[in-house]
């Protein structure tokens, strides 16, 4: 089990290796939300209520994502003097690229085969938008959800754009001195909900995942996230403190997920956005009531596989339908309980093989060979690397 704080007013640029149990479950919790969300209207076995609520969250899920991938970096790098830039572009490409490249093959082979079956791809894959997703850019230059070959992928292309631009100026702002006040941490979280916001609701009928919106998306949550640890940084909260926050940002997000509620309107992504961050700020202390909570071990394992999880789960399901339909020859199959259970089992297991088979090893090999230095970044990193998560709509 990793350590626990022993101070709250501890200078986190000194503990790079703490591992905040609270942000590595709600990095599990939103990965499983989105998967479960997408399986299920891919399934189609009729829980409408259910996929009304997830349907919703999904989308903040994602922004979710985008906050705990701000909030680990600014603990992590932030105040540290020099940053090797070197090991730190070699360290985001060894944790991200080597499952996200795969599972783009994999969705491209089995568009091959639906070619070569049925004479009509289901994406078009022109050797421009292959490009794209081979770098990692998709998001930034056309529709998100379109342009990725495997679709929840657009997000993993908005934390590249984070990693290259927007944490770079955000250490050049900061530097060394990342101890931010109320009066700065107050007007960066409405500027950001409030952006975040306008991304879903700008333009009646406009699409959320056509460009700039992702990538602002993505902007606002990481600001939000670096300035909260800035703000946290070096301050003696008290552990009663962090579950309040957890305990209103909770029931506040469960108020404006209800069906009541959740019309999509400006004011309820607001409140949405502004309850998550409450959440984010309320489970960075380990020895609070939500840091025991999140430290048991399902928690833990969800975190843990959370970005394997992520990245095959539609894949996962295209195959096993498509195998099942072969067999079977039911045209229906994917609408069983009997689906959905299997299809739970087998992307359960995928996920395991990915990351003890892929995902950890080829992160470690991929260091070695460059001569990075040991990770600074804790392995419970959100998405360090967050990402995390395709959007619903």
């Amino acid at each position: 089990m990793a350590k626990v704080i022993q101070k709250s007013n501890v200078d986190w640029a000194l503990r790079p290796s703490q591992h905040i149990v609270g942000h590595h479950a709600l990095r599990g919790i939103a990965s499983v939300s989105v998967a479960i969300m997408h399986l299920q209207m891919a399934t189609r076995l009729g829980f409408p209520s259910l996929q009304t609520h997830l349907a919703f969250f999904a989308n903040e899920a994602v922004d979710l994502f985008f906050i705990l991938s701000g909030f680990i970096f600014a603990y992590v790098y932030a105040g540290e003097g020099r940053i090797d830039w070197k090991d730190f572009f070699v360290a985001r490409f060894a944790r991200i690229y080597p499952v996200y490249l795969l599972s783009m093959l994999v969705v491209m082979a089995l568009d091959a085969v639906t070619l070569l079956r049925y004479g009509v791809a289901y994406r078009s894959l022109s050797p421009l938008r292959i490009l794209l997703n081979v770098l990692g850019v998709q998001a930034w230059f056309g529709h998100a959800t379109s342009e990725s070959i495997n679709l929840p992928a657009w997000s993993v292309s908005v934390e590249i754009f984070l990693y290259l631009a927007t944490f770079p100026l955000m250490i050049a702002v900061f530097g060394r001195k990342l101890k931010a006040g109320f009066g700065l941490l107050l007007p960066v979280c409405c500027a950001c909900s409030l952006i975040t916001a306008w991304c879903y609701v700008a333009f009646e009928g406009g699409d959320l995942h056509s460009p700039p919106r992702p990538v602002l998306r993505g902007i606002a949550g990481f600001v939000a996230g670096f300035v909260m640890c800035g703000f946290l940084r070096g301050r003696n909260w008290r552990v009663s403190w962090s579950s309040l926050w957890f305990c209103i940002g909770t029931f506040g997000l469960v108020l404006v997920l209800h069906p009541t509620f959740a019309s999509g309107t400006f004011a309820a992504r607001v409140a949405a956005w502004a309850f998550m961050a409450m959440i984010v700020y309320g489970t960075f202390d380990n020895k609070s009531l939500p840091g025991r909570w999140f430290s048991w071990r399902v928690f833990d394992v969800l975190g843990t596989l959370s970005f394997s999880l992520y990245l095959w789960h539609i894949p996962v399901e295209t195959v096993l339908r498509r195998v099942l339909k072969f067999v079977t020859h039911d045209s229906e199959v994917e609408s069983s309980r009997q689906f959905a259970w299997m299809l739970l089992i087998m992307l359960s297991l995928v996920s395991i093989v990915s990351y003890y088979g892929i995902e950890d090893p080829a992160r470690r090999r991929i260091r070695m060979y460059f001569g990075a230095k040991k990770n600074r970044v804790p392995d419970d990193s959100p998405q360090d690397d967050s990402v995390p998560a395709h959007g619903a709509r």
